[in-house]
């Protein structure tokens, strides 16, 4: 049953699955932009120590997953509104038996048989 639940809401955690792949695909991109910009100049930044001391941390990481990132928010907002949209449809989809009674697995000469529903009339 969990499984089941599970695979329902696969559909819901996509938009995080591609906005860490885009990450990881922006982050490449800049590794070897700065790889390429250090083998034509010998260095990147043309600044004093002081100058670059100055300037305020930037760590990705923390910024791309934060709750001041607009795009990560939106990502989340995204993902639980197909969640929602996933268990209502689920609830939907799922056959409901009104009138019938729940027989729970027992035993019947030694051997174990399943639950299941009987519909009454």
């Amino acid at each position: 049953m969990i499984l089941k639940i599970l695979i329902e809401l696969l559909p819901a955690l996509l938009p995080i699955i591609i906005y860490c792949l885009w990450l990881l695909v922006r982050g490449i991109a800049r590794e070897m932009i700065v790889k390429s910009a250090k083998k034509k100049s010998g260095k990147i930044i043309d600044a004093t120590y002081e100058e670059i001391k100055k300037e305020p941390k930037f760590d990705p990481i923390i910024n791309d997953f934060s709750l001041q990132n607009r795009q990560f928010i939106i990502v989340l907002y995204l993902s639980l509104f197909i969640a929602i949209i996933c268990f209502l449809f689920f609830a939907i989809r799922v056959p409901h038996i009104e009138k019938g009674e729940y027989v729970p697995a027992h035993m019947e000469n030694g051997k174990v048989v399943e639950g299941k529903i009987i519909e009454k009339n």
